[in-house]
């Protein structure tokens, strides 16, 4: 899931599934309420992003994650 930086409009995801050629056969875009299932994963692993708790991320957050 890429991270929402601070000063986003909405919260959403984008899942991708079905790889082709000319791109991927399912787009899908996941609400803040609607809970992302994985495909090959038991649902106890879904996520919401309304469960996340990322009021404390900042600009420079994912320069220090990537390093990490």
């Amino acid at each position: 899931m890429k991270p929402v930086r601070a000063g986003a409009v909405r919260m959403e995801v984008h899942v991708h599934r079905d790889p082709a050629p000319d791109g991927y056969r399912s787009v899908r875009v996941s609400s803040p309420q609607e809970a992302v299932i994985p495909t090959f994963a038991p649902p106890v692993f879904a996520i919401t992003t309304a469960e996340l708790d990322l009021s404390g991320w900042t600009e420079g957050d994912d320069a220090a994650a990537a390093e990490a």
